[in-house]
């Protein structure tokens, strides 16, 4: 079969990926009295139950994450400065 195809370039530094996502999982572990659990959202439910308009953000938001990700691959470091969480 040879080399897999590497991911589709055509994007500026720090722009966005080319191509569509097509598939997001987020998942999370909860504590329940009977230990802890995991549980999980999918794309589809998500559009099943949210506004369009935030799973649209949302997928926005992750091709130009993306698109920093493949930058840092192909420099060796990170494409931006990370931003701490806030909780």
């Amino acid at each position: 079969m040879g080399e897999p195809t590497p991911w589709p370039r055509g994007w500026p530094p720090g722009g966005l990926v080319t191509g569509r996502i097509n598939q997001v999982v987020v998942s999370w572990t909860v504590n329940t009295p009977d230990g802890p659990r995991s549980k999980a959202i999918d794309l589809e439910t998500m559009r099943r139950h949210c506004r369009p308009e935030r799973v649209d953000d949302l997928l926005d938001d992750l091709q130009v994450l993306c698109g920093d990700v493949e930058d840092g691959r192909d420099t060796g470091r990170r494409a931006v400065a990370p931003l701490r969480s806030v909780r």
